[in-house]
């Protein structure tokens, strides 16, 4: 079983198919908006920086998995307290606590991956003088 599967199952062992289901669409969703994010950060370089570019897209995906998932066990802490990594309640409520704190992020990155749809020319670079 996949993770995804195992997060969704409850006290009772049985899936709970609507946390599926929000689970599946933000998957969905981080897979579908990454590509389109790296095309337009790849069609404001030159052919020549692509590698410093995918060297960067990686570099800071790393650091942002790595700083999001310090922010997430520093909510849940800070909501659980002692009692996070001994009583299972506290952990699942410091949990959904972690993760109401931070969907505001992940809409604000869906609203701004929307707003910067392709099809508006680049200009993130202009002022630097980076062209296409």
């Amino acid at each position: 079983m996949d993770i995804a599967g195992r997060l969704s199952i409850n006290s009772t062992t049985k899936p709970n198919l609507r946390h599926r289901g929000v689970m599946d669409s933000l998957i969905a969703a981080a897979v579908f908006f990454t590509p389109a994010n790296q095309k337009i950060a790849s069609a404001s370089v030159n052919q020549e920086g692509y590698g410093v570019l995918a060297a960067m897209l990686i570099s800071l995906g790393t650091a942002a998995g790595t700083i999001g998932a310090t922010i997430a066990v520093a909510l849940m802490e800070s909501a659980a307290g002692p009692k996070l990594w001994s009583d299972p309640a506290a952990f699942s409520s410091a949990q959904q606590f972690a993760f109401v704190c931070l969907v505001p992020f992940g809409v604000l990155a869906i609203l701004v991956a929307l707003k910067s749809r392709p099809g508006a020319e680049p200009t993130a670079g202009a002022a630097i003088g980076v062209r296409r």
